[in-house]
């Protein structure tokens, strides 16, 4: 073993590092996650009553949550996969129609989701003797406003992709997950300071949480969560769509290649 050697990896993936923030990112970004979203669903489970903290309310939080990181994940990472491959020139070399692909990878999206819904559904009642749906056929509406969020999600990482590159595929693992601590998934958003509860009123995910856990814990049906909700995800989702073919369109013009280097 010598140390020079050592000493010439350790310099190599350092200056990588420091010349490339995007690479910090992690280092800074899942430490703030963790002390601000598990230390407030601390603080709730302390301060609410035993209904609002029953099993079946967080766990079915939990796993609707991953609806929506999974509708993100498919759209990012099959774009993801096409850098990784250094295939992206060859396939939009092709006649595919970027408007083809994103309704592809939009279905696919769908059918992930529906899939890890189902297994999710079945984790939680195989390990803890819980069945959350049957809590009512209301959450049919939460899985669709919660899909359609995580395509607003997943254009706006496809938004990054195009702009930034590979170079940038840190930033897709973490972008839905800087709003779950502002969105009420595993405690309402009562809990969070001022300032947190002006991004939580902005997001439309905060309304179908909200709701859920309302209709869960009092069995009422606020219908003004869902309208909100829907009409904050199609708003966010089209401008990010927009967004994404434009974006597109200006990066195919200077040249996909740069996208696949990392």
């Amino acid at each position: 073993m010598q140390i020079y050697r050592i000493v010439a990896i350790f310099k190599r993936y350092f200056l990588l590092s420091s010349r490339e923030p995007l690479r910090l990112v992690d280092v800074f970004y899942w430490p703030t996650f963790d002390i601000i979203l598990w230390g407030f669903a601390g603080l709730w489970i302390q301060q609410a009553g035993s209904a609002e903290t029953q099993p079946i309310v967080l766990l079915t939080g939990l796993v609707f949550w991953q609806v929506v990181m999974r509708s993100l994940m498919e759209i990012a990472l099959s774009f993801l996969e096409e850098l990784w491959a250094q295939n992206l020139i060859n396939l939009f070399a092709t006649p595919v129609r970027i408007s083809e692909w994103v309704v592809a990878v939009v279905l696919l999206s769908v059918i992930k989701s529906c899939l890890t819904l189902l297994f999710g559904t079945f984790m939680v009642w195989l390990l803890y003797d819980i069945f959350i749906l049957s809590t009512g056929l209301f959450l049919v509406p939460v899985f669709c406003l919660l899909i359609l969020c995580g395509w607003g999600f997943g254009f706006v990482s496809l938004s990054i992709l195009v702009t930034a590159g590979q170079r940038a595929q840190s930033l897709v693992w973490i972008i839905c997950w800087v709003f779950a601590p502002f969105c009420g998934v595993f405690y309402p958003i009562e809990i969070l300071p001022f300032w947190a509860k002006a991004i939580s009123s902005i997001l439309p995910m905060t309304y179908v949480f909200e709701g859920m856990r309302l209709r869960m814990t009092t069995g009422e049906m606020p219908m003004e969560y869902w309208i909100k909700a829907l009409t904050l995800a199609s708003g966010y989702t089209v401008l990010a769509l927009i967004v994404y073919l434009y974006l597109f369109q200006g990066s195919k013009t200077n040249g996909l290649a740069r996208l696949q280097v990392d």
